[in-house]
């Protein structure tokens, strides 16, 4: 099976990203030397936070193999514009990347910008942002140690509308390749239901929610996939789920308020078409704590609820107490390893509370794992139901 990096799957000719289940650009070259291998890892770190009407977002990046790195851009559609309004875009999105020191050569700007045809596109009020890192990472990052307990795990991260939850989940995805996990959205399961076969010796994140799934897979699937990691081995895995708030009936972790401050900051302040530090300071003022909100008011355009994927970056506005470490562990639920103690027959090696404790099944009792598994999912689904 083609793949990259634990997470692009090749599917005839196109590449898609498992933890999406969406098509991306890849990019594959030579590392070259560690001089040239830190000089491209610091302009993919500055494109990886740059968000604009005109360009891919960089979706994650990194070595492919000792030899090769890879970039991997979101494919999003061509922007329909007359040729006036192009050449505004182009010229601004120029100026906004080159004002962090990174320059497009064409190999690189036929992945990085968005291609334009023909249409009546007018009055667009482009906005370069820099993606600013919140709190709330730092409890997703916590709670992707493989240094944790075995089983699995799961964490429900709740944020309103405009609040950041879509550009939560795609940083969460690239974190979880990092830590040694196969990051994988349950729109793919359902898509690719044979990636399973080729999962069962990984560490596994499953993401759901967030605005970007398709549609929802099968609960059967899932609880399938569940069953079978489970039974294979007692390696940690994690269920990340992204919903709005109120949908989650147990313990969730918040999306963070952005600051003032912070959300003026990541605005780029373009002289020629603006908006000016005035504006930007008015507008995030006015956000509540909302970046995606002052993003639209810069625009000059309501705030879309879609769940199409956001070109804007967005962090958020709750003022709960943001839960991470020790708290995080002791406010999770019931552990599987928990659940399994109640099954006649089956041994948890689970001693202590707390979340993804291992578990070990014996042989004899294989068919219990599928009506294990759906006791799981649906504990789960009441802290992961699908975002919208």
């Amino acid at each position: 099976m083609p793949w990259i990096a634990d997470r692009f799957l090749a599917a005839g000719a196109e590449w898609i990203d498992l933890a999406t289940g969406g098509s991306v650009k890849l990019r594959v070259i030579a590392a070259g030397t560690s001089r040239e291998q830190l000089e491209w890892s610091a302009r993919c770190e500055i494109l990886a936070n740059l968000r604009h009407p005109l360009i891919n977002p960089l979706v994650d990046y990194g070595l492919a193999d000792r030899e090769h790195a890879f970039e991997a851009y979101m494919v999003r559609g061509p922007v329909h514009a007359d040729c006036a309004a192009a050449k505004v875009l182009l010229a601004h999105a120029v100026r906004f990347v080159r004002s962090y020191g990174v320059d497009l050569p064409p190999d690189l700007a036929e992945l990085v910008l968005r291609p334009v045809a023909a249409g009546s596109l007018r009055g667009l009020k482009p906005i370069g942002v820099f993606l600013q890192r919140r709190p709330v990472f730092e409890s997703v990052a916590d709670a992707l140690e493989l240094a944790g307990p075995g089983g699995t795990t799961a964490i429900a991260i709740e944020g309103p509308h405009a609040s950041g939850l879509r550009t939560l989940r795609l940083a969460a995805a690239r974190a979880a390749r990092l830590h040694g996990y196969v990051p994988l959205a349950t729109d793919t399961v359902g898509r690719f239901p044979w990636i399973v076969n080729h999962l069962l010796e990984r560490h596994v994140c499953v993401i759901s929610g967030g605005g970007l799934d398709a549609a929802s897979v099968p609960a059967r699937a899932l609880a399938s996939l569940l069953c079978r990691l489970a039974t294979a081995s007692a390696r940690r895995h994690l269920i990340l789920s992204f919903a709005r708030p109120g949908s989650c009936a147990g313990p969730v972790v918040h999306v963070d308020s952005m600051g003032v401050t912070a959300m003026a900051a990541m605005v780029f302040v373009d002289r020629e078409l603006g908006p000016s530090a005035d504006e930007v300071l008015v507008a995030a003022r006015r956000a509540a704590g909302r970046p995606g909100l002052c993003l639209a008011q810069l625009a000059g355009k309501p705030y879309a609820f879609t769940r199409a994927r956001s070109m804007y970056a967005h962090e958020s506005p709750q003022p709960t107490a943001v839960m991470e470490g020790a708290e995080l562990r002791a406010a999770q639920g019931a552990a599987l390893g928990e659940t399994l103690e109640l099954v006649p027959g089956v041994r948890s090696l689970s001693m202590t509370t707390g979340i993804g404790k291992p578990v070990k099944f014996f042989s004899a009792f294989a068919p219990l794992c599928s009506l294990i598994a759906e006791t799981v999912l649906n504990r789960a689904s009441r802290s992961a139901p699908h975002a919208r």
